[in-house]
C-alpha cells in the first residue's frame, strides 16, 4: 500500500502487513481447538507464527496444521473487515512448514462436483464499480485447467485467477455479466504464487497475472456494494477462486500506470516472484497430470476434508516447496476421478498449452493415479496399459524431455499389478521413467493418502526428479 501512498484504498487485508501502519496490527481471527476466537497479530509486519502454531498444535517450523478463520482485519483504517460467522463456510488458514496461507474449498476437476462454500463476506459499505476499481491479490491457484484459465471465454476477467465470483448477484459485481465482455490472458496459468490484478476504468478494463497483461474496452456500467472472497455459495465450482491466497487490496479508483507498477513491484518482492509468466527460456517447465492423488485430495491441514472435495496439500505442492529456490514453472491439469482416457482428452485441451518450447527442459509427470480409477471402473491391467499407450502417443506430439509416471504394487494377479508389471517391462521402449510407490496408508475419509502419505510420495519422487533439473 505504501508504494502508492496517494491511492484511496477501500479495503485491504491479508496474512501480513500491507502497510507500515500495520506492522504490529491485528491480521486475522481464528477459531482455536476449544471453539474460542483468537486474534493473530503481526510482529514486525509478519504473522505471529509461534502463536498460530501453538493454537493449531503443530511445530512452527516443520508442522502442518490449520484453523478456521472468522475475520480478516481491514488495513485501510476504515474497519471494513472481511468476515465469515458461519463455521461451515469459514475458510481455513493453513500453516505448512513455516508458510501460512488462506485455503479455499475447490477441486482441480472441471466436473460439477459438489463442494462446500468457503468464503469471506466483503462489507456492504465497500463500493464496487465496473468502471472505477482496482484490485490486487497474491494467489496460488490449484491447477492449470481450462476451467480456471483466463483464455477460455466469458467472463474471462475472473475465470479462476480471481477470488471474486461472477456477476453482481453473488460476487463483487465487477463483471459485465450481461455481455460477458472483458480482457483475457491468453497463457496457461501455473500453480505457483501469482500476483493477480485488475484495473477497471471509464475507457479500458485491464487484467494481469505476473506481468502478462490484457486489455479491452470498458465493461458495462455496474455498481454494487460488498461481495465475497473465496468459493461462493450457489455457484458451479469454477466460478470462484480455488487455491491458496495471502492477501487482497481493493480501491474504488483505477490506479495510474505508475501507481500500478509501484504496487506490483512491491508485491513481487513480497511473494518472491522472480520473473513474469509464462516461463522464460532457462526455466524448467513441469506438468503434472493425473487424478485426485495428484491434486492433493485428502491432504487438508485445516481438517475440512470431510465436508469438501480437493484442494489439499499434496505431493506436487510439497515438491514445489522443497524446490522453491530453483527456477521452475509448475503446472497441474489433474482432474478428480480422471481415468487414463480422460487424461488423454484433457491433455489435448489443457495440457498441450502447458508445454513450453522455450524452456530449458520440459518434464511431464503423469498419468499417475488415473490408473486406479481406470481399473476401479472395470478395466483389466492390460486394457489400462493400452490406455496409457494412447495417452503417451498424445503427449508425444510435444517434445517432452522427460516423462515420469508412478504406479503401485498389488498382489499377484491383481489388475493393478498387471499394469505395473507391463509399465516396468516396457519402460525403456516407451522412454518413460517408472516409479513404483511404497504402500501408502489411506486417510480415514475416503482412501486418499492424507498428509503423511503425500510426504512419502514426494520423498519417493524427488530423487528421480532432482537430477533432471540440472
Amino acid at each position: 500500500m505504501d508504494a502508492a501512498p496517494e491511492v484511496a484504498w477501500t479495503a485491504c487485508g491479508g496474512l501480513a502487513a500491507l502497510t507500515r501502519d500495520w506492522l504490529s496490527g491485528p491480521l486475522i481471527d481464528v477459531i482455536d481447538k476449544e471453539g474460542a476466537t483468537r486474534t493473530i497479530r503481526a510482529i514486525d509486519g509478519y504473522p505471529d507464527i509461534e502463536t498460530f502454531a501453538g493454537l493449531a498444535g503443530v511445530d512452527p517450523t516443520n508442522g502442518i496444521g490449520g484453523l478456521l478463520c472468522a475475520r480478516v482485519y481491514d488495513q485501510s483504517g476504515k474497519s471494513r473487515n472481511f468476515t465469515q460467522e458461519k463455521p461451515e463456510n469459514q475458510p481455513g488458514v493453513w500453516l505448512i512448514q513455516g508458510k501460512i496461507h488462506f485455503g479455499f474449498g475447490g477441486v482441480l476437476s472441471q466436473r460439477s462436483v459438489p463442494c462446500q462454500a468457503q468464503y469471506f463476506n466483503v462489507a456492504r459499505v465497500v463500493p464496487t464499480n465496473n468502471r472505477s476499481s482496482s484490485l490486487y491479490a497474491i494467489v496460488k491457484p490449484y491447477c492449470s485447467n481450462a476451467g480456471y484459465r483466463t483464455d477460455r471465454g466469458s467472463p474471462a476477467i475472473y475465470a479462476g485467477t480471481s477470488m471474486f465470483s461472477h456477476g453482481p448477484a453473488n460476487g463483487i459485481g465487477a463483471i459485465d455479466f450481461a455481455t460477458h465482455s472483458g480482457p483475457s490472458i491468453k497463457a496457461p496459468l501455473t500453480i505457483q504464487r501469482s500476483i493477480y490484478s485488475h484495473i477497471l476504468g471509464q475507457e479500458t478494463a485491464q487484467v494481469s497475472l505476473n506481468g502478462v497483461v490484457a486489455t479491452a474496452g470498458p465493461l458495462a456500467p455496474t455498481r454494487g456494494w460488498g461481495g465475497h472472497i473465496g468459493f461462493q455459495p450457489g455457484l458451479p465450482f469454477p466460478a470462484g477462486f480455488s487455491g491458496r491466497m495471502q492477501g487482497v487490496m481493493m480501491s474504488s479508483t483505477p490506479l495510474s500506470p505508475a501507481q500500478d507498477a509501484g504496487v506490483k513491484s512491491a508485491l513481487y518482492r513480497y511473494a518472491s516472484i522472480r520473473s513474469a509468466l509464462p516461463s522464460t527460456a532457462g526455466k524448467v517447465n513441469i506438468l503434472i497430470d493425473g487424478a485426485s492423488f495428484d491434486q492433493g485430495q485428502g491432504g487438508d491441514p485445516a481438517g475440512r476434508y470431510g465436508t469438501q472435495n480437493g484442494g489439499g496439500y499434496g505431493w506436487p505442492e510439497m515438491l514445489m516447496d522443497q524446490l522453491d529456490g530453483l527456477d521452475i514453472q509448475w503446472n497441474n491439469t489433474s482432474c478428480s476421478g480422471n481415468r487414463i482416457e480422460d487424461c488423454t482428452l484433457t491433455y489435448s485441451s489443457d495440457g498441450h498449452p502447458c508445454f513450453n518450447p522455450a524452456a530449458a527442459k520440459n518434464i511431464l509427470i503423469g498419468p499417475n493415479s488415473a490408473v486406479g480409477n481406470t481399473i476401479n471402473r472395470g478395466k483389466t491391467g492390460v486394457q489400462a496399459y493400452d490406455d496409457f499407450l494412447s495417452w503417451l502417443a498424445t503427449v508425444r506430439a510435444d517434445n517432452w524431455d522427460h516423462i515420469i509416471t508412478y504406479c503401485f504394487s498389488a498382489p499377484a494377479g491383481d489388475p493393478e499389478q498387471d499394469y505395473t508389471d507391463l509399465m516396468i517391462a516396457n519402460a525403456r521402449t516407451n522412454r518413460v521413467t517408472v516409479v513404483v510407490m511404497p504402500f501408502i496408508a489411506p486417510n480415514p475419509f475416503d482412501g486418499h493418502p492424507g498428509i503423511q502419505g503425500y510426504q512419502t510420495m514426494a520423498a519417493t519422487i524427488r530423487p528421480i526428479l532432482s537430477p533432471l533439473l540440472v
